[in-house]
């Protein structure tokens, strides 16, 4: 189905020649098609999604390199993996934007959370200061991804992203590629990471583990694929178990692509050691 482009930064056009949300996956579906035929969004700082839109694909906005610092979702919108589909941009992001009467999802401090706020969806990569909402109790897959926070931590860990302790579980890729990421401390109440939520954090250096985690693994058809530390090759990861726990896959520690060298590991750290 297609669409008429309604409103963008009060400037609109008819895109339904050329350009499908529906299918974002094609080359014909990408935003940066809209971008060379129209190149005066080149200096757009607010992208406004029109209404009838419920979904807009992964990679929607790959290559698009206008300088948008907020996009606001309509009342229709319906897709919750919202950081697939953004995370292509190549923008300054700080704020994502959902309307007021929509039933799905709220936006609070230009983060994108389920209606209930149990489910954080998607953080603007340009945001630093956060303070998860507590009550939250899961974090989508690529909801931080190239965040330019230096620090992931718990309430008044003094890291620039906290998590309350209510948050229990990581879908894939939850902070992939943070540029500037530094040192990352789980939790007490973090049980399970479903996948790989640190790959590609080059300048990650620490990262501590609770004993409260239950489950490290990422499995697709029986096989363990990508691990929590995954193309970190400066970490060093300091454990609260005193030995793995028989949750964690075989490789959950591995920094580089093909699971050798493994990051330096110590167990038996208490939290008040590791800080």
């Amino acid at each position: 189905m297609l669409y008429d482009w309604n409103t963008v930064v009060g400037w609109g056009w008819n895109f339904s020649k050329d350009y499908n949300f529906w299918d974002a996956t094609s080359q014909t579906g990408h935003f940066y098609k809209i971008l060379a035929a129209h190149g005066d969004l080149k200096n757009a700082t607010k992208l406004v999604i029109p209404e009838r839109v419920s979904k807009m694909g992964n990679c929607c906005f790959y290559n698009c390199t206008i300088s948008l610092d907020t996009i606001v979702f309509p009342n229709d919108y319906t897709y919750e993996a919202i950081g697939s589909t953004v995370h292509m941009i190549q923008a300054n992001l700080q704020n994502y934007t959902i309307r007021s009467d929509n039933p799905h999802f709220d936006s609070i401090n230009g983060i994108v959370y389920s209606e209930d706020h149990k489910r954080l969806l998607v953080c603007p990569k340009n945001k630093t200061n956060i303070r998860v909402l507590d009550g939250t109790t899961y974090i989508s897959g690529q909801a931080f991804e190239k965040n330019i926070s230096k620090s992931v931590g718990p309430y008044d860990s003094g890291a620039e992203i906290e998590f309350p302790n209510t948050v229990e579980t990581f879908n894939w890729s939850v902070f992939h590629s943070m540029p500037y990421l530094r040192w990352a401390e789980l939790w007490n109440g973090f049980k399970y990471s479903y996948g790989d939520p640190f790959v590609n954090c080059a300048n990650l250096e620490s990262l501590y583990i609770p004993s409260s985690v239950i489950t490290i693994q990422r499995v697709s058809n029986g096989q363990e694929m990508v691990n929590i530390v995954c193309y970190c090759p400066k970490v060093k990861i300091y454990c609260e178990p005193t030995s793995k726990p028989s949750g964690w896959a075989n490789y959950w520690n591995a920094k580089t692509p093909n699971n050798s060298p493994l990051a330096d590991t110590y167990w038996g750290v208490s939290r008040e050691t590791y800080r």
